[in-house]
């Protein structure tokens, strides 16, 4: 079977994923990752990178894929791009439990493609550095514009804009690292076997979702953890930089916005804490 497209098609189908989030909000339940969550619901390492918390935020990930994954398409094929996607977003998927654990916030989820798009990114920086893009409309080599985003992303770890800046590292890395290799094979042979890589990227997307698996937190009764556990999302989306959900219970209503600090989930964390009952000082989730 020949993939035509593929660029194109993963744009339209994120795009189709999130007027389906709009019409069915549960469904970003199901398919969001939750460090905590991922022995119940193992799918999410990957579904996470399909939806988005809004049509800004597809918006922008989409015009990455579309710049970047349309180049390497046209120079490695759809079959690649593809398999290169999907070990990204398994990358970032990893990354982001390593870090989302090591920081104690393993019930806080996290959704969109920028994973899988940065590991395009990082592949593009390497294998073809001397590509021009604008770069903030400032003309600019692919190496430098690569390197000046990971190293933005990196100084970004930890701050409390809730961008997962582990995730797009962790895509960045693997998408940098296949390219390194094959470059490497370029000057020892003068060739390039892209299908090999493929079947490599293919076998790297299935040991991390493996290695996800196995360094996954174990999974705790969320009816006793999680003060929202059994009340249905029925809406949600975004005011400024503040994203937000509402969920209903028996006729309460409850809404649940997410600002862009720590601090303030706290708060609001809090506050639910009040409305309903639970006074557990327990993490719950939220979508980045």
């Amino acid at each position: 079977m020949k993939l035509r497209g593929v660029s194109i098609k993963l744009i339209t189908l994120m795009f189709l994923l999130l007027i389906l989030e709009t019409i069915m909000p549960k469904i970003t339940y199901w398919l969001y990752l939750v460090p905590s969550n991922i022995l119940d619901r193992p799918w999410t390492i990957i579904t996470a990178a399909f939806i988005h918390a809004g049509f800004i935020h597809w918006l922008f990930n989409s015009w990455g894929i579309l710049i970047f994954g349309t180049e390497i398409e046209r120079r490695m094929g759809s079959k690649f791009l593809l398999a290169l996607f999907v070990a990204g977003a398994i990358a970032g998927s990893l990354g982001y439990v390593i870090y989302m654990s090591a920081i104690g916030e393993v019930g806080i989820g996290g959704l969109g493609a920028s994973g899988a798009l940065f590991a395009l990114i990082g592949f593009v920086t390497i294998m073809f550095p001397s590509m021009m893009i604008l770069w903030f409309w400032v003309p600019m080599p692919m190496l430098y514009a690569g390197i000046i985003w990971v190293l933005i992303e990196l100084f970004s770890l930890g701050s409390n804009d809730l961008i997962a800046n582990s995730a797009h590292l962790a895509g960045w890395i693997l998408g940098a690292s296949i390219a390194y290799i094959m470059r490497k094979n370029v000057v020892k042979t003068g060739y390039i076997d892209i299908e090999k890589y493929t079947k490599i990227l293919w076998v790297i997307a299935g040991t991390l979702f493996l290695i996800t698996l196995g360094i996954a937190p174990q999974h705790t009764n969320t009816a006793k953890t999680n003060p929202l556990n059994g009340w249905d999302l029925v809406s949600k989306g975004e005011t400024g930089n503040i994203t937000y959900e509402i969920y209903e219970l028996q006729g309460n209503i409850i809404k649940v916005e997410h600002m862009p600090t720590v601090e303030l989930r706290r708060v609001i964390r809090d506050r639910l804490y009040e409305l309903t009952g639970n006074r557990k000082d327990e993490q719950i989730s939220s979508v980045e």
